[in-house]
């Protein structure tokens, strides 16, 4: 959720990254990996939908739309 222009997003790999409107798919991935080395960048693909067709990693969390509470799914 977004407070004050930071959105807080939960994996469910237990981990909590701090990100704004402004940040692409592919810092996300970077910031992943950092938070877990064996989820390398590369393999990695965010979704609409568990089974839908992977998003543009160089566009940004408002570009696609995220919002408050909004959701994205990680294909590792």
């Amino acid at each position: 959720m977004y407070e004050n222009n930071v959105c807080w997003l939960f994996l469910f790999i237990f981990t909590t990254l701090q990100v704004t409107p402004e940040t692409t798919l592919k810092e996300l991935k970077k910031q992943i990996h950092s938070a877990k080395p064996y989820l390398y960048p590369d393999r990695q693909e965010f979704r609409f939908e568990p089974r839908g067709k992977g998003l543009d990693e160089n566009k940004t969390l408002a570009d696609l739309g995220i919002k408050n509470q909004g959701k994205l799914y990680l294909k590792v």
